[in-house]
């Protein structure tokens, strides 16, 4: 078994999903240019469709990425800055987490939410 770290595991993880499931996007700030490494090469593999970069607004880009879920696609967010989580915190627990009970099981959200972390 080949030793990966822990960005470059999330990246092939990432590219399999893409990969096998069309409605796999991501979307962030600056994921075109992979700051974390994380996203590198999606670009070139996947093409804009799929590799989204977004306005500097953690709130829009959550709240685009709900309303993408709930329409059938599967969102992979990356947030950048992990203290800027908390302006888009409410979004993700009181509604991107709470449709499918507050439906009764008829809507879901298969949102995918990667913070970054400290090392590589």
């Amino acid at each position: 078994m080949p030793w990966l770290s822990y960005q470059k595991a999330l990246n092939r993880a990432l590219g399999d999903e893409m990969a096998r499931d069309p409605a796999v996007f991501v979307l962030g700030e600056d994921v075109r240019v992979a700051v974390s490494n994380v996203t590198a090469g999606l670009l070139k593999r996947f093409g804009p469709d799929r590799v989204l970069d977004t306005p500097l607004s953690e709130q829009a880009f959550t709240g685009f990425a709900t309303g993408a879920a709930l329409r059938g696609r599967r969102p992979v967010i990356e947030f950048q800055i992990p203290a800027l989580l908390y302006l888009a915190f409410e979004q993700i627990v009181n509604q991107a987490h709470k449709f499918s009970l507050m439906t009764g099981g008829q809507a879901r959200v298969p949102v995918t939410y990667l913070v970054p972390g400290s090392g590589s």
